[in-house]
């Protein structure tokens, strides 16, 4: 009978884990400083996370190199940041003998010959996927805890909800004393690991400021927080009807600065400061060229020329070659008074988390500073009923276009103007006019109402319009698509694409809910559309290169948002409270949703929700996504028969009131495991393998789905079961004393009387595909002998059935045993 054999892996913090994605490597430049010369030098780079390190970059060389280097006369070794990296490692200075120079965890080195190159290239890329470790994909952890096996487990990060709370709300209520609820939401990435989320925020009717809150996500620590409040001011008073709200990160780092300390002076080298439209006001710091590396920010005092501004400060970092960023954050508001506010030259520091809050005014007459800018088409508006902004991306430093979309209750009354916010501005009346370049004429006629807000400029990353820049609006039931080169000077411009406004199958959702969202979003990171339904309704994620043929939905709440479900569920706080208009915003695949209704002003109704949508196995992001296992080896199994797999089912401390968890599934491959590279095939809801035929290796893979009830599967171990492949019949066990097996012998002794007399069989199999070499009897000689020892001699054959009988076989003098091969005996009668 068969004996069956488990081999268990538990998801805790024994199991040795790694990157799904590997670093890619470093792209390389190389600058001369101080006096040159024409010696030769070559310099490679390599990316380093926590795991491990990439392979080198290829040599990069310069011939104008001092022959003594010094810190006068040094080689700027420079990079770009490389993505989810902790350090890097500089090699140099040889021509293709390059040797390790230094550590950096900064995206440059400067040699100044001091060091001596020390230490080989790396031979392998160590930084990403592994086959004898558990790699993890972006969005997906190893959570360790306690010893308690269900604190240890695989899973998705998880969607949560950041609850601003009383105190926060007390705040705000302490500064103005005047209803206000959460808008808008935009978020920008600042590094791999930094998103800004900034939140427009009403006022009370017919105020003239609005609000806007600053926060952080940090994915490493995958968390939220509030860095304080920022108010604007309108030209005029108007109620709180804005209409759209987008924001636009400005960093600049070109050239290098010469900083000398006691002078509020910075001189510049191949900078751009007044060209790049700089606000005063803007922050700069000193370096580096990552703001993450940034320890101390100065205010821009004063723009003299392209190579000269003032801080308001001493540097903190003096020298001639310093490298320096300068960031800026401009915010566009679309109001139904008034039309556009545009605002410039805001910095983090802005936001005040104490009274008094920071108020910026209007401008009544200067460009590039920090104020609010009123942009208008004429001294009175033709726009009246906007109902969606885009910012457009920067052509050159003097184009950048604003695109407005302007339309009303009746059909064909759709239209664009276009303004361009790289103009210098000139303000008159507390007004610019000079920044409008153009309106366009009026939607062909189509049989749909127009009214319907939103406009987001997009390029997708797949189908026919890959890498296609294009204007994305709603219609009353449609998704229309434009590229901004067909918006002319009042011609009529031409949709290139209309998608119909799919509900599915799925319950819960109106016609209604479609059409009154007042925001939707493109994620790049997912190549997919979302749109957020009015009320209690599931979030639409629609993957656009496909033609939307059939919607996704995920769910946000509905039915899960009554008391009953609250009071039983532990993880239920990632669910909204109620309905109501909901803005939404993503990073990488992170989704950022806020609500707003009236009665949203109060700090319990209030929350930001974060959707890691980038996870969900059904998108084109997820060979990103997923968790891969340790190879298994199969060496010893003579058949496969299921995998166990232990996870939890339900959350809620009432069984009565609990939640199923999304679901995960689960592959399989037994080739191209070592490098990645084999197909994946998947196993059916029983995870039997019965079916598959052994090679040396298997290995298995869980991804997970996103949405159902937002509470991402847990898994904590898995467990391979099948046959055991019995190597000796256990009347036998292996010998050492009397194998030789570099000698191609094999022996073996009995250690217990059979029932029955018998003859051997012996199989011979190649362990890295479990092939069959060979197979023979004990009465053929074929590709070796049978012997047993008969008092001090081996004769050949099987000997008698007692303890204590000492056997082997003999390969023939031609077979190559190279320690890679399985060797099986078997019992035979007759």
């Amino acid at each position: 009978m068969p004996t069956l054999t488990t081999i268990q892996y538990q998801f805790d913090s024994n199991l040795t884990v790694t990157s799904l994605i590997s670093l890619p490597k470093p792209v390389v430049l190389l600058q001369a400083f101080g006096a040159t010369g024409s010696t030769i030098y070559s310099y490679r780079v390599s990316a380093l996370n926590s795991y491990g390190e990439t392979l080198a970059s290829d040599p990069v060389v310069i011939g104008n190199g001092n022959s003594i280097l010094s810190s006068t006369n040094f080689i700027r070794v420079s990079w770009q940041v490389v993505e989810f990296s902790t350090s890097y490692k500089v090699y140099g200075r040889t021509v293709n003998g390059e040797l390790l120079l230094a550590s950096v965890y900064d995206t440059y080195f400067d040699d100044y010959g001091d060091l001596n190159p020390s230490g080989a290239l790396p031979t392998k890329d160590t930084s990403g996927y592994d086959s004898d470790k558990l790699s993890v994909g972006r969005f997906q952890k190893l959570f360790t805890g306690s010893n308690d096996l269900y604190d240890n487990y695989i899973s998705s990060l998880p969607a949560f909800n950041y609850s601003f709370g009383e105190d926060y709300w007390n705040f705000l209520n302490r500064r103005d004393n005047t209803q206000r609820y959460f808008h808008f939401i935009r978020a920008i990435k600042i590094s791999e690991n930094i998103i800004w989320i900034f939140i427009l925020r009403y006022h009370a009717s017919g105020s003239n400021i609005r609000g806007i809150e600053f926060f952080t996500f940090n994915r490493s620590s995958w968390s939220v927080t509030w860095n304080g409040s920022l108010n604007i001011t309108f030209n005029s008073n108007q109620a709180a009807g804005d209409i759209d709200f987008d924001i636009m990160y400005e960093k600049t780092t070109e050239g290098y600065v010469e900083t000398v300390d006691g002078s509020f002076l910075i001189s510049g080298t191949n900078t751009v400061f007044l060209d790049r439209k700089i606000s005063i006001n803007s922050r700069i710091g000193f370096g580096s060229n990552d703001p993450t590396k940034i320890s101390q920010w100065f205010t821009i005092s004063e723009i003299i020329s392209n190579t000269k501004l003032t801080i308001n400060g001493v540097p903190n970092v003096v020298g001639k070659y310093v490298r320096y960023i300068i960031e800026e954050i401009r915010f566009v508001v679309a109001t139904n008074v008034n039309g556009l506010y545009y605002v410039k030259g805001i910095v983090p520091e802005d936001f005040r988390v104490n009274n008094p809050i920071n108020t910026i005014a209007v401008s009544s007459g200067l460009d590039r500073r920090k104020l609010v800018y009123n942009l208008r088409d004429a001294n009175t508006n033709s726009f009246v009923n906007i109902v969606g902004i885009a910012i457009g991306p920067k052509i050159d430093e003097n184009t950048q276009y604003l695109y407005v979309r302007n339309s009303r209750y009746v059909f064909n009354d759709t239209k664009f103007f276009v303004f361009n916010l790289r103009k210098d501005l000139t303000v008159v009346n507390n007004y610019d006019i000079t920044a409008f370049s153009f309106s366009s004429g009026f939607l062909p006629s189509l049989n749909r109402y127009g009214y319907f807000y939103g406009l987001k400029y997009i390029k997708p990353k797949s189908g026919i319009y890959k890498d296609k820049d294009l204007l994305m609006f709603r219609m009353q039931y449609d998704i229309l698509l434009v590229e901004p080169h067909k918006i002319i000077k009042d011609g009529k411009y031409y949709f290139d694409t209309s998608y119909t406004l799919s509900r599915g199958s799925i319950p819960y959702v109106r016609s209604y809910d479609s059409q009154n969202t007042p925001d939707f979003h493109y994620d790049p990171y997912t190549d997919s559309f979302i749109w957020p339904p009015y009320g209690d309704r599931p979030l639409n994620i629609s993957n656009l290169s496909t033609g939307m043929e059939e919607p996704r939905w995920f769910h946000m709440g509905y039915p899960f948002s009554s008391d009953l479900f609250k009071k039983n569920i532990r993880d239920y706080s990632h669910h909204l409270t109620g309905g109501g208009q909901k803005y939404l915003s993503s990073v990488d695949g992170i989704l950022f949703l806020s609500n707003y209704q009236v009665q949203y002003q109060y700090p319990n109704m209030t929350h930001m929700h974060v959707y890691p949508i980038g996870s969900d196995c059904d998108l084109p992001s997820e060979s990103e996504n997923r968790v891969i296992c340790p190879k298994i080896s199969t060496i010893n199994f003579s058949k496969l028969i299921r995998l166990q797999v232990d996870n939890q089912h339900m959350t809620g401390e009432n069984p009565d009131f609990s939640l199923p968890n999304d679901p995960y599934r689960v592959f399989y491959r037994t080739e191209g495991i070592e490098d990645n590279s084999g197909e994946w095939t998947k196993l059916t809801e029983d995870f039997t393998l019965s079916h598959i035929n052994l090679k040396t290796h298997i290995q298995f893979m869980f991804n997970f789905k996103q949405g159902l009830t937002l509470i991402p599967a847990r898994v904590y171990s898995y467990a391979l079961v099948g046959e055991k492949l019995e190597l000796l019949p256990n009347i036998f066990r292996f010998n050492s004393n009397v194998s030789n097996l570099s000698g191609n012998i094999f022996g073996f002794e009995q250690i217990k009387v059979n029932s029955n007399s018998f003859n051997l069989k012996i199989t011979i199999y190649r362990e890295k595909d479990n092939k069959i070499l060979f197979t023979q009897t004990s009465s053929s000689t074929q590709f070796g002998t049978f012997q047993y020892f008969n008092v001090n001699n081996w004769v050949s054959g099987v000997g008698s059935n007692s303890i204590g009988t000492l056997r082997r076989f003999v390969f023939n003098s031609g077979f190559v045993n190279d320690g890679k091969l399985k060797i099986k005996i078997e019992l035979i009668w007759g």
